[in-house]
C-alpha cells in the first residue's frame, strides 16, 4: 500500500502550479500518493471537516508556509497537536513563525528546485526501514510454547521471525510483510523455485495479525517458519490449513530460501532443513 500524502496550501492559482508541477510530481517519483482537498469527492461533510480527518488519515503532511496563509496555519497546528509528520514548504525562511523555528523546512527558489529537494526527502524517510535476521536475537530465533486446542497439550516450538526496523519519524499504519518467493535446493540438484498464486501473508509478533502500526524509530518482529518441535514439520505460522503444494514443498531434506517484503524493502533467509528441528539452520542468505 502507497503511502498517503495531504497536501495543505491555499487554493490561489500560484499554489495549484507550484502543486501541479512541482510538490505532485515529487511525491509520485517518491513512490507515494498524493492530494489535496479540491481533488476529493466527499458529499456528507463540510470542507474543515473533510481537511481535519485527511490530516488524521494522512501518512504523511506537505504544507505550504509561503506567505503564513492563516488556514494553512491552523491546519498545521492541528497536525503537529495530533503528532503527525508534516513536511514545510517555505520560499522565505526569515517569515517562518516563531512557534515553528525549530521544525526543519524546504526552503525552495523554483519550481525545479522545491521537486528535486521533496523528492529526496521523502525518499529518505521511505528509505529508513531495514529488515534482517539475527540468530542471537531471542525474538528472531524463539523457543516457545504452543497451545493445541484439539488435545489440549502444551507443545515447544521454534519460531523464527524477521526483525523490521525504521529509523525515521514517519509512523506507519496497516504494514503488512508477505512472504513473495521460496525456492529450495535438494543435494545435487539445482534451486527449484515454487510457483506462488500470490504472496504468502505473514502474521507480527505484536498483533499476531497481517496488520500493524509502526510509531516512529520502532523494532518490531514478523513470523516467518514455525515448526512444533512434536510434528517436527517446517510450516508458516498460523497458514492453515497449509496449501498441499507448500507443505509437499518443504517436506524435503533440503535448503530453502525465503524472501519476505515489507514496503518494498526485501530481506532473505536461508533454512537448512533435515527435517529435524534439533539440526535446523537459519541464516541471511548470501
Amino acid at each position: 500500500m502507497n503511502l498517503f500524502v495531504f497536501v495543505l496550501m491555499p487554493f490561489a492559482p500560484k499554489f495549484k502550479k507550484r502543486y501541479e508541477q512541482a510538490i505532485k510530481p515529487a511525491v509520485r517519483n517518491a513512490g507515494m500518493r498524493v492530494e489535496r482537498v479540491d481533488e476529493q469527492s466527499f458529499h456528507h461533510q463540510g470542507i474543515t471537516e473533510r481537511i481535519v480527518q485527511q490530516i488524521e488519515d494522512a501518512d504523511i503532511l506537505i504544507a505550504d508556509m509561503t506567505g503564513n496563509n492563516p488556514n494553512v496555519l491552523y491546519e498545521v497546528g492541528y497536525a503537529y497537536a495530533k503528532s503527525k509528520l508534516c513536511i514545510p514548504l517555505t520560499t522565505d525562511p526569515k517569515t517562518i513563525p516563531f512557534d515553528l523555528k525549530d521544525q526543519p523546512h524546504i526552503v525552495f527558489s523554483g519550481l525545479n528546485d522545491l521537486t528535486t529537494k521533496l523528492e529526496r526527502e521523502l525518499q529518505l524517510l521511505k528509505a529508513e526501514m531495514e529488515i534482517s535476521f539475527d540468530r542471537n536475537d531471542s525474538q528472531c530465533w524463539a523457543e516457545v510454547a504452543e497451545y493445541r486446542i484439539a488435545t489440549t497439550i502444551t507443545s515447544a516450538a521454534t519460531s523464527i521471525r524477521a526483525r523490521v526496523k525504521t529509523g525515521s519519524e514517519l509512523h506507519l499504519k496497516d504494514v503488512s510483510a508477505q512472504m513473495i518467493r521460496i525456492e529450495r535446493r535438494v543435494k545435487g540438484e539445482r534451486w527449484k523455485r515454487l510457483k506462488l498464486e500470490q504472496a504468502i501473508p505473514l502474521r507480527w509478533l505484536d498483533t499476531d495479525t497481517i496488520l500493524t502500526d509502526f510509531p516512529a524509530s520502532a523494532t518490531k518482529y514478523v513470523n516467518v517458519f514455525h515448526v512444533n518441535h512434536d510434528e517436527n514439520k517446517l510450516t508458516i505460522w498460523r497458514l492453515t490449513p497449509m496449501p498441499a503444494v507448500l507443505e509437499a514443498f518443504l517436506n524435503c531434506d533440503a535448503t530453502y530460501r525465503a524472501t519476505v517484503s515489507v514496503r518494498e524493502r526485501h530481506t532473505r533467509l536461508e533454512i537448512i532443513w533435515h527435517r529435524d528441528w534439533r539440526t535446523m539452520v537459519v541464516r541471511l542468505a548470501k
